[in-house]
């Protein structure tokens, strides 16, 4: 397998393994999962992210991530985790332009707030000498409904089976031929995957998912957590 041990010696660690935590944000019927699910051309999420173990006064992520014909923009501000919560609840307005479209954004969405806790051991790698190409594996990733903070606290369920990792490959050119050689030789298949979504289907929230807006305005999902938003600021 050349193109499989090219693989192992052209990639090195960026920052060695890591703990990814998020805290997805949706509306109680989980209209920003569903509208993902369906693919269409352009699609977001909301988000709160942390890395590595949680500390007192830790900051995070509020992050807008965007997906336009293939195309994924991030857009994200870090910041203490309860100046965060509160950019959202409106209890302090948007300073930054970053902020702003956050808050337009959280602003399309009656009843948004956090929904699932979702974190994942991480580990990525890109080529020697070509940053543009990155890989990430990501391994045991696991998730909890009943408190979606960013914390370590409380049990959590496994979404994928032991060890079965997921493999994202990421770069704005063409993929280099060694690469392209590795994933035919390991018979890879490229395919979409949501953490969130998986983790609504796991739950039972299937009848939320991959149907018809309809069903789940008839069975709406009711959640304790929910933040209520104010209007977009201009």
């Amino acid at each position: 397998m050349p193109g499989a041990f090219q693989l192992a010696k052209s990639l090195v660690g960026e920052h060695g393994p890591s703990v990814v935590r998020s805290v997805y944000l949706d509306t109680p019927t989980l209209q920003i999962a569903r509208t993902c699910e369906e693919h269409p051309s352009y699609r977001e999420k909301l988000r709160l992210r942390a890395y590595g173990e949680p500390h007192v006064g830790e900051l995070a992520f509020l992050e807008l991530k965007k997906k336009l014909n293939g195309v994924v923009y991030k857009r994200r501000v870090q910041m203490r985790l309860r100046d965060a919560l509160a950019l959202l609840r409106g209890e302090q307005p948007p300073i930054t332009q970053i902020e702003r479209d956050i808050v337009a954004a959280a602003g399309r969405y009656d009843g948004l707030g956090p929904m699932a806790y979702i974190a994942y051991d991480r580990e990525a790698l890109y080529e020697l000498g070509n940053r543009d190409l990155r890989m990430t594996y990501d391994r045991r990733v696991r998730a909890r409904w009943d408190a979606p903070a960013l914390d370590l606290t409380g049990g959590t369920e496994q979404l994928l089976e032991d060890g079965l990792p997921i493999l994202k490959i990421k770069s704005s050119r063409a993929l280099p031929a060694w690469l392209v050689d590795a994933i035919s030789e390991l018979g890879l298949v490229q395919r979409p995957w949501s953490k969130f979504g998986m983790a609504c289907r796991t739950h039972g929230y299937g009848a939320a998912i991959g149907t018809c807006h309809r069903t789940a305005r008839q069975r709406p999902v009711a959640h304790p957590y929910a933040l209520p938003l104010v209007p977009h600021y201009n």
